[in-house]
């Protein structure tokens, strides 16, 4: 099965003893690559190669121009909207965003299996990687304002198909010997992947075994949610999910501090308004004590995608 090798793939770089980072892999060999692909007519080779290249490029978008006619060749559908009258700011973040992850070391991308890992991180006792299978999705913005002229987003996403959903991958070092633990699935149901924070390890109850803290987006409908997983590492089990925060309708989900959470759900001022039109968030702060979290606040405010308000939040 796919998810064995890649697991076996995983195991290896760590017990080699693999380091983490991310360096800018050939872009113009992953060109070559995809136009091969769609040549061959194999639009899921073309998608990992366009996803490596736009990756490689993120920092510097007018790149991309350079495999236009590759996208236009994959001949996308339109998958999805978003309101147009968000900051444009957060309009070049989501799409640029959706980009970065799938550039990385060579050896942790596996053709293939069109598998790429796109986020991991390690301390003295435990180790934990996000693999993800790359798609591209065309998606627009939208206006209810009939002047407004609708801008494409080119999106790289996580696929979210039966086969290739993204895998969590977990484990702990023994003797400075990495043990790998069995993989377990995101649960993303049918919602691609569109965005994953740095993971990071933090002991939520003092008790000295630290938790794996993984925030993260999924493309939802005409929009987004962001989800903040709580997770314990089982000795025979792997990942075993303790709490999910779930920002709905273009909201976030953060850690703040601590083990207290942020949670924000956008709605719509009056009944009137459709989702592509809401205009508020409700944000909620939520603390740990005896052996779960509580509610502490909450808190109305306009929308943050509409202002300069979404970098202290959605990016922090």
């Amino acid at each position: 099965m796919i998810r064995n090798a890649v697991h076996a793939a995983v195991a290896a770089l760590f017990f080699a003893g693999s380091a983490w980072a991310a360096v800018p892999p050939n872009a113009e060999s992953h060109r070559l690559n995809a136009q091969s692909a769609l040549e061959a007519g194999d639009e899921r080779a073309a998608d990992f190669w366009l996803s490596r290249y736009l990756g490689a490029i993120a920092s510097d978008p007018q790149k991309a121009e350079a495999v236009a006619p590759l996208v236009e060749r994959r001949a996308l559908e339109p998958a999805a909207f978003l309101a147009g009258d968000y900051d444009v700011e957060f309009l070049d973040w989501f799409e640029r965003s959706s980009w970065k992850r799938w550039d990385t070391l060579p050896e942790r991308a596996r053709e293939r299996h069109g598998s790429i890992e796109i986020a991991a991180v390690s301390d003295e006792k435990r180790f934990f990687t996000l693999v993800a299978f790359p798609e591209l999705q065309s998606w627009f913005t939208w206006s209810a304002d009939p002047s407004y002229k609708s801008r494409r987003l080119l999106l790289t996403l996580g696929s979210a198909n039966a086969k290739s959903k993204p895998l969590l991958f977990a484990g702990k070092y023994v003797d400075k010997k990495a043990v790998p633990l069995p993989p377990v699935p995101l649960e993303v149901k049918n919602h691609a992947l569109h965005h994953v924070w740095p993971p990071e390890f933090h002991d939520l109850d003092g008790d000295g075994d630290a938790e794996l803290w993984l925030r993260y987006n999924l493309a939802w409908g005409n929009g987004f949610s962001q989800f903040l997983d709580v997770y314990r590492i089982d000795e025979t089990k792997g990942l075993v999910l303790f709490k999910r925060f779930h920002g709905d309708s273009e909201g976030y989900a953060r850690r703040v501090g601590g083990s207290r959470v942020e949670v924000a759900r956008g709605f719509g001022s009056t009944s009137a308004l459709a989702h592509l039109e809401y205009d508020r968030h409700r944000i909620e702060t939520w603390e740990f004590a005896d052996g779960r979290f509580e509610k502490r606040s909450e808190k109305i405010v306009e929308h943050l995608l509409k202002g300069k308000a979404w970098k202290d939040s959605l990016l922090s």
